[in-house]
């Protein structure tokens, strides 16, 4: 490279090391006159997903030590697990309560048989699951120090870890509640897919979400009031009316093949 190169090739790299420096240091400045819960957000930003891994680790750590191996004194986990023993041995639809849960237990039941530790490791599973589907969801879309704070506060919350070591259908329902916040964010807040195919797929997932609630618990059908009243306020029409008829064509498909069954 000739002397006049190297010259300027110095000479650009120096102009831009001030540049950089200078960017940092006015950046400094803009952060350093927000308010104090701006700072904290900003400074929490950048390490989102170190805190989301630890405090995962920390909800493992904490479940497994609260982990209670016995069946409760109220009834409703030993039912569950009657009614899943009833369906993979007998193919009695659990019908009582919902009927998603057991069903979720049966094939376990058929390898491990009653083995109440594994049944218990599912809620386990499925408490973490919840975890990560729900920083997924609100990752971008709440502050982080309040990210921050639903994530620690589900590490260490020993009601809440309550049902990672109990045969009820809670874990689950919270699990399938996530997962429709992720696929209600992805496909449909502020993402409109023009494709008749991807919005046709996005309907069924939203729709077997859904279904999956009302499935697990009855109260679930207030998560379609919700969604159909969401795309009704924002005059989503075309929304409106996939969701609805998705909704109803799979709820028919479910009803009949059970009833055929």
């Amino acid at each position: 490279m000739p002397a006049e190169n190297k010259a300027y090739s110095k000479t650009f790299n120096s102009k831009s090391d001030k540049q950089n420096k200078n960017r940092a240091k006015q950046q400094k400045k803009s952060i350093a006159s927000l308010p104090l819960f701006e700072r904290i957000n900003v400074f929490l930003t950048g390490y989102l997903d170190k805190i989301f891994w630890i405090t995962f680790v920390l909800t493992l750590l904490s479940g497994l030590l609260l982990f209670d191996i016995r069946i409760s004194l109220s009834g409703d986990d030993s039912a569950y697990i009657i009614r899943a023993y009833d369906f993979i041995h007998h193919f009695t639809y659990p019908g009582f309560q919902g009927p998603l849960y057991p069903i979720l237990l049966s094939p376990f039941i058929g390898i491990f048989g009653v083995k109440v530790v594994p049944l218990k490791l599912i809620s386990l599973i499925l408490m973490l699951g919840f975890n990560w589907l729900i920083y997924k969801s609100f990752k971008d879309r709440i502050p982080a120090l309040l990210i921050t704070s639903m994530l620690l506060l589900m590490a260490i919350n020993s009601f809440f870890l309550y049902y990672a070591s109990q045969t009820y259908s809670e874990a689950l329902f919270i699990f399938l509640q996530a997962l429709t916040f992720l696929v209600f964010f992805k496909y449909f807040l502020h993402n409109e897919d023009h494709t008749t195919a991807l919005q046709i797929r996005n309907y069924i997932f939203l729709t077997l979400c859904i279904l999956g609630l009302i499935l697990t618990r009855t109260i679930g059908i207030t998560a379609f009031i919700a969604i159909a009243g969401y795309f009704l306020l924002k005059k989503q029409w075309k929304n409106l009316l996939g969701f609805t008829v998705s909704f109803a064509v799979l709820l028919t498909l479910f009803e009949f093949i059970r009833y055929l069954v």
